[in-house]
């Protein structure tokens, strides 16, 4: 009987949680998997991803992420938008438009968790999203969330790919869903064909060094290979082409899950009378610091001298100008045939720069803490004595200029007037070696 109540429990609770899904399974090894994961990872099909070889056993075996488990509850969470991205920049997966999903669903499953203890009692369990060795489409076919299709794609009848696949595993015993047991997929190849780069094997295999996400997520760093960039199509950040010819995302709905929307051009009415305009703008913080501190100091021991010139500026705040003004992917875009520069922050906003960054501009987001404690000078010396016969007295003597930083500020220097950085250039360390002959 509590078998059914778990299962009910569970299920009722899935939904108020948000998900779009929930299925269980049974906790058991998984040897079949275990078989095909061992033939992919020996025919090199993982590329660089190292991590793919490591904790074998926990990606097979739940019980031992979970001691005691009995049931691996699969969740379900649609991210199809509602507007995709325009055309004639460089794209992003639909998965990334929003913010993080990891933090997101993982959230909703500790909560979750937390829910079932409320109403069950004391259960062991763990939640995992796509951040632990677990087989997630594996549970999830397991579980009657899907069939997996050939672009290894979880794929739910009647309601596509377009899914984040979530688990929790937990020492409760439950009433099992049952596996999709038919291949829908049928004869169908539209994603192997469409795929620019032959990732797609036709045996539902995936040769992840071939794939375009594995490129643009896995290696950021790494160059393309010259003479496949046409291959990529503009992809800046993962890639959707197998999931966009797919005749079963026909279906797909728009999510309801406002983390996932795009934030880009966010701009709030800070007044409240119904209209975003120059009367919501406000000051937010002072670029001029609470206080400014110095510390200097010499020290003479016999022969020896030392001394540093310390400066802290507490309180103040930077609006990061180069962030703002290259953190978007229409920095990169070009009609002609180069890339242009870009910060690295456009791979944590995902903004496309699509307005124009003109709502970018007026975010206070780029406000960034520039508070900091300054090494401006240290210096050593030594006074080495008479030398030449007596004729002459010998110093030595070093320096260093700009000696270290602390801050919390992420641009280049901390240290600019006018509280605007437009920096594109680092301060300069300079070490000096000097030597006094006095005769």
């Amino acid at each position: 009987m509590n078998q059914f109540r778990h299962t009910q429990i569970i299920k009722e609770l899935a939904l108020q949680h948000g998900f779009d899904f929930c299925g269980i399974a049974e906790a058991k090894e998984l040897t079949e998997d275990a078989f095909r994961l061992e033939q992919w990872l020996a025919k090199g099909f993982h590329g660089d991803m190292q991590y793919m070889e490591k904790h074998f056993d926990l990606r097979i075996n739940p019980k031992k992420l979970v001691p005691g488990a009995k049931s691996v509850i699969t969740f379900l969470k649609n991210y199809y938008p509602e507007q995709e991205q325009p055309v004639g920049f460089p794209k992003i997966a639909k998965y990334a438009y929003g913010q993080d999903y990891h933090e997101v669903i993982k959230l909703s499953l500790n909560q979750m968790l937390d829910a079932l203890r409320q109403k069950i009692g004391p259960i062991e369990g763990r939640g995992f999203v796509d951040s632990a060795p677990v087989l997630e489409r594996s549970w999830a076919w397991l579980s009657g969330a899907g069939w997996i299709g050939k672009n290894g794609n979880l794929i739910q009848p009647k309601k596509g790919s377009y899914f984040f696949i979530a688990s929790l595993i937990v020492d409760l015993e439950c009433v099992y869903d049952q596996p999709i047991a038919k291949d829908y997929c049928g004869t169908c190849t539209k994603c192997i064909d469409a795929c620019p780069t032959q990732a797609i094997l036709p045996n539902k295999t995936i040769e992840a060094n071939h794939c375009i996400s594995y490129y643009t997520i896995e290696l950021k760093k790494q160059t393309i290979e010259t003479g496949s960039d046409r291959a990529y199509q503009d992809w800046a950040f993962g890639c959707d082409i197998c999931q966009d010819v797919c005749p079963w995302n026909r279906f797909s709905h728009p999510h309801q899950e406002s983390k996932f929307k795009p934030i880009e051009g966010l701009l709030v009415d800070r007044n409240g009378d119904g209209t975003i305009n120059d009367k919501d703008l406000y000051q937010y913080k002072s670029a001029d610091p609470k206080a400014f501190l110095g510390l200097t100091s010499n020290f003479t021991y016999k022969k020896w001298n030392a001394g540093f010139i310390l400066r802290a500026s507490i309180g103040n705040y930077m609006y990061n100008n180069v962030y703002s003004a290259q953190g978007r992917y229409t920095s990169i875009s070009s009609l002609a045939t180069y890339l242009g520069n870009a910060s690295s922050n456009y791979l944590d906003t995902k903004f496309n720069g699509i307005t124009g960054g003109v709502n970018q501009l007026q975010s206070d987001y780029y406000v960034q803490n520039a508070s900091f404690l300054k090494m401006d000078n240290l210096n050593v010396g030594y006074n080495v004595g008479k030398v030449l016969g007596n004729k002459a007295s010998l110093r030595v003597n070093a320096s260093v200029q700009n000696v270290f930083t602390i801050t919390k500020y992420k641009g280049l220097d901390p240290e600019i007037g006018g509280g605007i950085d437009n920096n594109f250039y680092p301060r300069p360390r300079i070490m000096s070696l000097g030597l006094n002959l006095d005769f």
